[in-house]
């Protein structure tokens, strides 16, 4: 279960989730996902999810 909270009706913040938590993602409505981490990016996750990955350091 994915551990997000929705600051408004088109933004969600929470922690990193596992690739396995990429369809709930989907279920959701979300398209974008920003991850500030600065230790790995897994952009092939998102590849064939159609979830877009901005990677910002």
């Amino acid at each position: 279960m994915l551990d997000i909270s929705w600051v408004d009706g088109q933004i969600a913040v929470g922690p990193a989730f596992d690739i396995e938590n990429i369809p709930e993602l989907k279920n959701k409505g979300i398209m974008a996902v920003i991850d500030f981490r600065s230790e790995a990016v897994d952009d092939r996750f998102f590849a064939s999810s159609r979830i877009r990955l901005n990677a910002g350091s």
